[in-house]
């Protein structure tokens, strides 16, 4: 019975994306695999735009199983799901190629919706586990520009550095560009996290 809990909370908040986080509005999208088991994190945001009011805070959470992973986040900018598949594991090799899709909204209204990319690299020390990686992706945004329009697809990219402790406790940081036509959206990310596994 006990078995079936991991798998069964993905399939629930796989179900439930489109109503929770993938690119939070203001946030870097963090294209890297799910640790297996579960994590909990907070991140704070810096966009350079007016995505939110000054700096953008939030929490998630996550479960990795297998090669899928899920997250759900809740920020003072709005709230998402992201579903991830890693194609290549760093169980297997020092690197891991992830497949993301999720969508975010805002109490405004606004919605937007990635699906990209990512590669990174998992290099381990005897004191903490690194991970360097990179992002690309298309995101549908409705308004299209960010703040008004219809909505259109826009290119984007991301890049980071995840910092691991050998139990589970990390920190991470991100930078995230949006290239819109004579309006581009920047931003730059740090945060918190713990992961632990479940044995499940």
């Amino acid at each position: 019975m006990r078995r079936r809990v991991v798998p069964l909370i993905a399939i629930l908040l796989a179900a439930g994306a489109r109503e929770a986080q993938s690119q939070l509005r203001g946030f870097p999208l963090y294209a890297v695999q799910v640790p297996r088991g579960v994590t909990i994190g907070g991140d704070v945001a810096f966009p350079n735009g007016d995505e939110c009011p000054g700096t953008c805070a939030g929490g998630s959470g996550s479960v990795g199983y297998g090669r899928v992973g899920v997250s759900a986040s809740v920020a003072t900018s709005g709230f998402g799901g992201l579903v991830t598949i890693s194609l290549l594991r760093a169980e297997q090799s020092p690197f891991t190629l992830v497949v993301q899709g999720g969508a975010a909204g805002t109490t405004n209204g606004d919605f937007q919706a990635p699906f990209g990319t990512g590669f990174s690299v998992w290099i381990p020390t005897p004191v903490v586990s690194l991970q360097p990686w990179l992002g690309f992706r298309g995101q549908y945004m409705n308004p299209g520009n960010g703040w008004e329009g219809d909505g259109a697809v826009h290119a984007g990219f991301s890049a980071g550095l995840s910092v691991t402790l050998l139990n589970g406790l990390g920190v991470r940081a991100a930078y995230d560009r949006m290239f819109l036509t004579g309006n581009d959206l920047s931003t730059f990310g740090v945060g918190v996290f713990f992961s632990f596994d479940t044995g499940l």
